[in-house]
């Protein structure tokens, strides 16, 4: 893992692993967007409740809010 250049713009790339009824688990990569060296790697463990599990919330959208929460 190398260190991000102050200024340069970075994607991150969040999976949801497993979702159930109270927790959700995520595995989130940051990468240089420029050159793709990773930067950094990490797991989240969030817990949910009814008002995060929408039954119209695609995965793709509920990692996005769980990791801006």
């Amino acid at each position: 893992m190398k260190a991000g250049k102050l200024g340069s713009e970075i994607i991150i790339d969040a999976q949801l692993k497993k979702r159930g009824k109270k927790l959700a688990f995520l595995d989130v990569e940051l990468r240089d967007k420029e050159s793709n060296e990773l930067l950094a790697k990490g797991s989240h463990t969030k817990s949910v409740s009814y008002t995060h599990l929408r039954a119209h919330e695609t995965l793709r959208y509920l990692v996005c809010r769980l990791l801006l929460e």
